[in-house]
């Protein structure tokens, strides 16, 4: 039974994350948060999230397009694991992709 009392801020910090952001400026400022926490460096994700953002921009016209943004998200993730450990259920993936869903959605309502 005591395990099941154990805090869990990883739990705690994920729930934060997800429920208070709600517009991608403030999804990306976060993302820079983590990262810095990740890496040091809290510009780390610029170019990528620029290159994701202006992708979006563009629109996503059919499935080879979302296609193309799932692989670059793919990858970006994947080169996080390989250079700093961070590992696939992190508040950074989650933000990461609270990110893409938000410019999304800003998107479409253009």
């Amino acid at each position: 039974m005591a395990e099941n009392s154990t805090f869990n801020p990883t739990f705690e910090e994920e729930n934060v994350v997800t429920s208070k952001i709600t517009n991608s400026v403030e999804s990306r400022k976060e993302i820079g948060r983590l990262a810095e926490r990740v890496s040091g460096d809290p510009k780390i994700l610029a170019s990528d999230l620029d290159m994701i953002q202006r992708s979006l921009a563009l629109g996503e016209r059919d499935e080879r397009d979302k296609r193309y943004m799932e692989h670059v998200v793919k990858s970006l993730k994947n080169r996080l694991k390989e250079r700093y450990y961070v590992k696939e259920n992190s508040s950074l993936f989650k933000e990461i992709d609270n990110y893409v869903s938000l410019v999304r959605q800003e998107q479409n309502e253009k």
